[in-house]
């Protein structure tokens, strides 16, 4: 069933125009955001854009309707559910200038900054991450004009959400998994006080073991290829097909020795070259 936005009519789903009044019947199905005028399905609690609170207006008469519209300014996610739980400022702040000066965001702001650092979070995904707990939930701050609050975030959770993110992407990492990086990752943070130092620390870490599995996968394959233990191998130069070479030698355990020179292997056999040359493939993509 769908109200009439002017008389409050009730009328069926598919009516274009009000039984009562004959005003065009908007559909119920969308609600626009006032923050960024996006639509949004109409069950829909929070924008899915810039995660501003939903405040649904269908059926309101028109008197009642400007009114609310005017009072709604002030609203933000006062209402939300989980809101009583969260922690509240230590001192009231009149504005958004005051939790700028202590480094905090609102929701919707974080979101943008994110997006345009090219980190796929919306809201939705933000609240998932705070259950399960590998996000912090936000502060609970007075809106910039009227009464209210809404939720504020630090601004150096971007370099969390951009953390998550990458892990999930690059690594394929799993939520527990995850959360145990966050949590080495937190322990350092407490000791440097230096959050995105830390983080970068530990995609440096993650970038290099990854290389190094590589090219221990690369160097089996290889020694298979040509006939000789992986562990003969002492430096691998690839020339690229942009003219390019790539060059790396090989880890070795301590107290290992580097092979010696030997006899020159026997004529490569058809497959034999073809292993080569998937090999070849592969050394390119690395540094």
């Amino acid at each position: 069933m769908t109200n009439c936005s002017h008389c409050g009519t009730v009328n069926v789903d598919d009516s274009k125009y009000c039984k009562a009044c004959g005003t065009r019947l908007i559909a119920s199905s969308y609600t626009q955001c006032r923050q960024c005028q996006s639509m949004n399905l109409a069950d829909s609690a929070y924008c899915n854009r810039c995660g501003e609170r939903l405040v649904p207006t269908a059926g309101i008469p028109p008197s009642e309707k400007i009114a609310r519209e005017h009072a709604e300014e002030s609203l933000s996610e006062t209402f939300d559910d989980d809101a009583a739980d969260l922690p509240v400022f230590d001192q009231p702040l009149s504005r958004a200038h005051a939790n700028s000066a202590k480094g905090l965001i609102p929701t919707h702001e974080l979101l943008q900054m994110a997006n345009a650092l090219n980190i796929d979070v919306d809201y939705n995904t933000l609240r998932f991450w705070q259950k399960r707990g590998l996000v912090p939930d936000p502060k609970r701050g007075p809106v910039e004009s009227g009464r209210g609050t809404r939720g504020y975030y630090d601004a150096s959770l971007i370099d969390r959400l951009g953390f998550i993110r990458e892990i999930q992407k690059t690594y394929a990492m799993g939520l527990e998994t995850i959360g145990a990086e966050l949590e080495q990752i937190d322990q350092h943070i407490a000791k440097r006080n230096d959050p995105a130092a830390c983080y970068r620390a530990r995609l440096d870490e993650l970038r290099a073991q990854r290389e190094m599995e590589t090219k221990r996968t690369l160097l089996a394959v290889l020694g298979k290829a040509l006939g000789i233990p992986p562990n003969e191998i002492a430096i691998v130069v690839v020339r690229k097909k942009d003219g390019d070479t790539v060059r790396f030698v090989a880890e070795r355990a301590p107290g290992e020795r580097a092979p010696t020179a030997s006899a020159p292997p026997p004529p490569l056999r058809t497959e034999t070259r073809e292993t080569l040359e998937k090999v070849r493939n592969k050394l390119e993509k690395l540094d």
